[in-house]
């Protein structure tokens, strides 16, 4: 696996940020320099099959993207402290979400967007035919632009067109690897988690709507805290670190 390391004090609480979909961390790059600048030791992963990761391109499980989590935690306690945060956006806050169920160890968390795997966010002719597809034909390709329209990850032109040259983004993912994001069977039930939960949702968010990721929220029994973003949409780490970052420093603060 590859990270991409913004070092401070190595007694200095660390985050560990997880990208979205087809993306990799340094696309975040900006934001993750921003967390630094506030002390936090900051691991950018790319999830295997991502990125500068090793694996097959688009090809993973969201069991084995938790597991990839949980290596880096590994690293974390070995060269640095306990005070682990987990943070990420899209695919990455679902990564994160899952991560918090799997991994004790994480002390915090923050989701920019969330999904449950009992919530389904596809309809029912959509699942079964992915389900299915995923058990006969486990290695056969869906465009990333079918799974997240461009449009509704950004409408800005030139982040388009960047997403679209850009050699390392994921252009396609197996059946296999979509069907595993809404399956998992936790460690720990969604709603016995203890770990404080951040989960930030742009107002104008069209791929994990705010209604959507409110419903999961709900779940949740532990410390948590859902915050909106006025006139955001998904990109919350990249056009609108502004309004994002200090939330995020908040939320993380202490722990």
């Amino acid at each position: 696996m590859h990270l991409t390391l913004w070092k401070r004090d190595p007694r200095n609480p660390c985050i560990i940020f997880i990208h979205g979909m087809g993306l990799h961390s340094l696309f975040f790059a900006g934001f993750m320099s921003g967390l630094s600048d506030e002390g936090f030791n900051v691991f950018g992963l790319d999830i295997q099959g991502h990125g500068r990761s090793g694996g097959e391109r688009g090809h993973f499980t969201m069991q084995r993207a938790t597991e990839n989590v949980s290596r880096v935690v590994d690293h974390i306690l070995e060269n640095y402290n306990e005070r682990v945060g987990v943070m990420g956006i899209s695919l990455g806050g679902m990564v994160t979400f899952y991560s918090v169920a799997n991994d004790p160890r994480i002390k915090s968390a923050v989701c920019g967007g969330l999904a449950h795997p009992d919530m389904p966010l596809r309809n029912r002719a959509m699942r079964l035919l992915i389900g299915a597809g995923s058990r006969f034909r486990p290695r056969k390709r869906l465009s990333l632009l079918r799974i997240v329209p461009l449009e509704d990850v950004t409408p800005d032109p030139v982040l388009q067109e960047v997403m679209m040259t850009d050699d390392l983004v994921v252009p396609d993912y197996t059946l296999r690897t979509v069907a595993s994001f809404m399956e998992l069977e936790p460690r720990v039930p969604f709603d016995e988690i203890r770990t404080p939960i951040l989960v930030m949702v742009g107002e104008n968010e069209r791929i994990l709507p705010p209604d959507y990721c409110r419903k999961v929220y709900e779940i949740l029994t532990g410390e948590k805290e859902f915050a909106v973003v006025p006139d955001a949409g998904h990109l919350l780490f990249i056009e609108h670190v502004p309004q994002t970052l200090p939330s995020v420093v908040t939320g993380f603060a202490g722990y």
